[in-house]
């Protein structure tokens, strides 16, 4: 049976350069891609959601099997509401695969009819991440190692006082 539907899952605070990466590679194995932002109460953004969907939506612009979207669900339980029984994950090291084994045993628990496909970085982007990019705007540094142009635009003009 051929998957139909992936899940991407993310903050993308900001959506990076590898997120795009993964994005793009996961389009071209799914017939459909769902790239979604999940709240986490416990976590402090600098973007808010708003502004990370049109950050998202603008990186995603020109691929058009990727929907956008965003939950406060846990997200097993928002793929088997989607119909969607596969969730791609990049990693870029030893310490990201093993965070995303944890969640997919976890999520298992839950909901075992949900895989999770590891795509590994490019190596030119395993230094590529959210955090450095939130440090580079925050000194007005070049981001272009990190983001898109558009993301990169909206960015600055959506930054948090």
């Amino acid at each position: 049976m051929k998957v139909q539907n992936a899940l991407i899952t993310g903050s993308f605070d900001p959506p990076t350069l590898g997120h795009l990466d993964i994005i793009k590679r996961s389009a071209a194995l799914f017939e459909g891609v769902t790239v979604c932002i999940f709240r986490n109460s416990e976590k402090k953004y600098m973007f808010d959601e708003q502004v990370r969907l049109e950050m998202l939506k603008a990186l995603c612009a020109d691929i058009p099997n990727v929907k956008i979207d965003c939950s406060d669900k846990p997200v097993v339980i928002y793929a088997k509401e989607n119909s969607i029984s596969v969730i791609v994950k990049g990693v870029r090291g030893a310490s990201d695969f093993e965070y995303e084994k944890t969640l997919h045993q976890a999520g298992n628990d839950i909901n075992p009819d949900v895989e999770t496909v590891i795509l590994f970085s490019r190596p030119e982007l395993e230094r590529v991440s959210s955090s450095i990019a939130r440090e580079f705007l925050r000194y007005g540094l070049d981001t272009s190692a990190y983001l898109s142009p558009e993301v990169a635009r909206i960015a600055n003009g959506g930054l948090k006082k």
